[in-house]
């Protein structure tokens, strides 16, 4: 099949203990890094030695006070009804998140929201799944949706709510139920995946550096090449400088509040 351009992106340096040939090629670092933590035997254990005991305390108040909006509920989604429930209100909060961005929402395309259904639901893919959320009263107040894998737990898609609930940090609580739900099921390392959010650093003990290699092939090849590696180099230089990124997010919010 005729191609014009080579392009592969996020490739770690190591997939477990091999060598990832392709890094042999010609690389630059991706934008982003994937971060891992291992964990404990237990939650106490975990939990005591990433976090401080001034943390750990504010941790707890955080928790009585949201339960001032209603009762507070973390629960595994089971049964088809109830996960289409939890993984549409997980869209509904990154449709959020994803337009304070200015990104698009994937969930938007056809067919997304059916792929990730029918892998919760499936007869052979459903173990690898989990599906949860926080309720705050009748409201659902943060979701998850993760992958189970060879004694690793995959933080894949989280949502919460802003506003008067989020103050008190839904998504924060939903990521030590988590943790929980991972240790107490003998999973042995959780992966935060992609992204260089700064809550992961809080948690990570292992940051996985990520490549990109792409060889254009034609001239339309070159073309696309050097517009895209000008942008990759661009936004790199942006995440990797606080200050500058922070004006780019909200220039980005602000553009994409003018388009819808």
């Amino acid at each position: 099949m005729p191609l014009d351009l080579i392009d592969l992106d996020k490739m770690p340096a190591m997939i477990r203990e091999q060598a990832n040939p392709f890094c042999a090629l010609s690389v630059t670092p991706h934008v982003n890094n994937a971060y891992s933590t291992a964990l404990a035997a237990d939650w106490e254990t975990f939990y005591e030695s990433k976090r401080s005991a001034s943390t750990r305390r504010s941790d707890r108040k955080k928790q009585r006070r949201i339960t001032e909006f209603g009762e507070l509920r973390f629960g595994t989604a089971e049964g088809r009804d109830e996960i289409a429930k939890t993984l549409d209100a997980l869209i509904e909060k990154k449709r959020v998140s994803y337009a304070k961005l200015g990104v698009d929402n994937m969930f938007e395309r056809p067919g997304y929201r059916d792929f990730y259904l029918d892998l919760a639901t499936g007869e052979h893919s459903a173990p690898m799944t989990h599906l949860s959320r926080i309720d705050v009263g009748a409201e659902v107040a943060a979701a998850n949706f993760g992958l189970v894998h060879r004694g690793t737990y995959i933080y894949l898609l989280a949502g919460y709510n802003d506003g008067e609930v989020g103050r008190f940090g839904p998504g924060s609580m939903q990521l030590l139920e988590i943790f929980q739900y991972a240790i107490a099921r003998g999973m042995k390392v959780f992966d935060f995946t992609i992204g260089d959010e700064p809550y992961k650093r809080d948690w990570n003990d292992t940051e996985t550096q990520l490549y990109d290699h792409a060889s254009p092939v034609t001239l339309r090849g070159w073309m696309a090449f050097i517009r895209f590696r000008a942008m990759r180099e661009i936004k790199r230089h942006v995440r990797k400088n606080p200050a500058i990124w922070a004006v780019a997010r909200k220039v980005r919010f602000m553009l994409s509040a003018l388009r819808r």
